[in-house]
């Protein structure tokens, strides 16, 4: 691994590791809030779409509080990412987090 390499591995983990005691604090009542949602946007910004989890249609929509319906709708409109899995791309259909 070259340099660079080494060190976005580290920042990551390092911004793992702090959103999971910031995690830990918003649980026991903490107010964190600021802290947290600035973790989770770095950590965001350095993840690579492509590492990121796909999420079922209905994960999907149960996480924007909107029928699975909607979250097709939402991917035909180009508003999200649409993966779809199986050799020529009929299989089932995952999304982007």
């Amino acid at each position: 691994m070259t340099p660079a390499a080494l060190a976005l591995a580290d920042a990551e983990r390092r911004l793992v590791a702090r959103c999971q005691v910031l995690t830990q604090q918003l649980d026991a009542g903490e107010d964190v809030w600021a802290a947290y949602t600035a973790a989770v946007r770095a950590l965001n910004a350095l993840v690579p779409a492509e590492r990121r989890p796909l999420e079922t249609t209905r994960e999907m929509a149960t996480r924007l509080n909107v029928s699975p319906r909607t979250v097709r709708k939402l991917g035909r409109a180009g508003k999200l990412e649409a993966v779809r899995l199986g050799k020529r791309g009929t299989g089932a259909i995952r999304w982007r987090a």
